[in-house]
């Protein structure tokens, strides 16, 4: 038996890769200030619902088959393995990059895993997805939220200066814990109209407070402040997220945008290439106008980046389609 897709699920999936091109974008300004801090926190939760959306979607499918977790690995590892083979080749004959850091350190820390670190994260996440959705099954709710609560609270901790080498197992933890909220929050019918509205305010509590730190912060480069401003895993962002994931339900326009849900893997691995031509091109955000520029260049980098995945997909179908049909000719041809 097959599982439905969802709607709301498919049009967040879509804002999210919006998002993290918008991220992308606001990377090139200067790392301090109140317009740095606003444009990153907008989006920051856009990673973890990505997470957040792989829990829900492979919670559906748990029980009713066995080999969608499977599929979906080795998909993921595929994509990463082409994705690195392709900013390698960039790195190498383009950036030149790697020359001063040697090929593995490059695939480790430099060009490649700059663009794909999220892909390295994901291929984790999903290796460890049936220990993650047997927690979900087996343990408490109650307990599970104090975990996750103890994690993000850890993640924060993680930032302060000089603390123990141990203490950064919670960000590693706090990826895995997007997948649980995911697959625990998928479990809750539609929000009520009073629901959503509490989840709207919680929503705006928690960026303004991400916000506030961002200010009273003053991230500089190479600073305590610059990680936490950067940081996916922590206790703001991790209630932003969940909000969002649950008001997915109240998206507009959901039907349209989850049209688009099949180019979103392919933005997230091909539109680096486009911010590369904007640097080239000199046409990166600047303070003074960044307020215009940003959603401007991020729509353009979006829409020029799903139009060449949605024309290699459809190119790829037809390839697939033909050659079907041909074996289907050969086989009646031949009996």
């Amino acid at each position: 038996m097959s599982v439905a897709r969802r709607v709301d699920l498919d049009a967040l999936r879509v804002i999210a890769a919006f998002g993290v091109i918008w991220i992308h974008i606001c990377a090139f300004l200067e790392p301090a200030g109140w317009l740095w801090a606003l444009a990153i926190t907008c989006f920051r939760w856009v990673v973890p619902v990505f997470l957040m959306i792989t829990g829900a979607v492979l919670a559906l499918h748990d029980e009713q088959s066995s080999g969608v977790w499977l599929t979906r690995v080795l998909r993921m590892i595929a994509i990463t393995a082409v994705s690195v083979a392709l900013y390698t080749f960039v790195a190498v004959f383009f950036t030149h990059e790697i020359e001063s850091m040697g090929f593995l350190g490059a695939l480790l820390g430099g060009p490649p895993f700059m663009h794909l670190w999220y892909l390295y994260i994901a291929i984790a996440v999903y290796a460890s997805a049936p220990l993650l959705l047997l927690i979900v099954r087996r343990v408490p709710v109650w307990m599970i939220c104090i975990g996750l609560v103890v994690i993000y609270l850890g993640c924060a901790l993680a930032l302060r200066p000089e603390v123990p080498a141990a203490m950064m197992i919670f960000p590693l933890l706090g990826w895995g814990g997007y997948f649980v909220i995911g697959a625990l929050l998928q479990k809750f019918p539609r929000p009520k109209h009073m629901e959503a509205i509490s989840l709207v305010a919680l929503l705006f509590i928690a960026i303004a407070g991400d916000i506030w730190l961002g200010f009273a912060l003053e991230p500089a480069w190479g600073s305590a402040a610059h990680d936490y401003a950067i940081q996916f895993n922590s206790p703001f962002v991790a209630v932003t997220a969940g909000c969002v994931f649950r008001l997915a339900a109240f998206l507009p326009w959901q039907n349209t945008l989850a049209r688009l849900a099949p180019a979103t893997l392919g933005i997230y691995v091909v539109h680096p290439l486009w911010v590369l031509v904007l640097i080239q091109w000199n046409m990166l955000p600047r303070p003074l106008t960044a307020l215009i520029q940003i959603p401007l260049l991020t729509a353009l980098v979006f829409g020029l980046t799903a139009l060449l995945v949605l024309t290699v997909r459809l190119a790829w179908l037809k390839m697939r389609s033909q050659w079907i049909f041909g074996a289907k000719v050969n086989r009646i041809g031949s009996g």
